[in-house]
């Protein structure tokens, strides 16, 4: 299960009050293997049409890469409990 990080704050200048928007950008894929704290796409956060931060996305652990006949053992065990 992923974990949720702490909730981020920040400043924001007076000229941005009206609202912030944000663009998230993520790969349609991924694969394993996946190291714990690899970025694996980011937030832009735009006012106004400036971009004014980005933060990374992060993986919380790691994936680790499997066999197609391990993926075949695993899936059929789960279908017996």
């Amino acid at each position: 299960m992923p974990e949720i990080c702490a909730e981020k704050k920040a400043l924001v200048e007076q000229k941005y009050k009206d609202g912030i928007e944000q663009k998230i950008t993520l790969p349609v894929d991924v694969e394993a293997p996946v190291s714990k704290k690899q970025v694996l796409g980011k937030v832009e956060f735009f006012a106004n049409n400036e971009l004014i931060g980005t933060v990374n996305l992060v993986s919380p652990i790691e994936i680790v890469e499997i066999s197609f006949f391990d993926a075949v053992i695993s899936f059929l065990g789960s279908l017996s409990k």
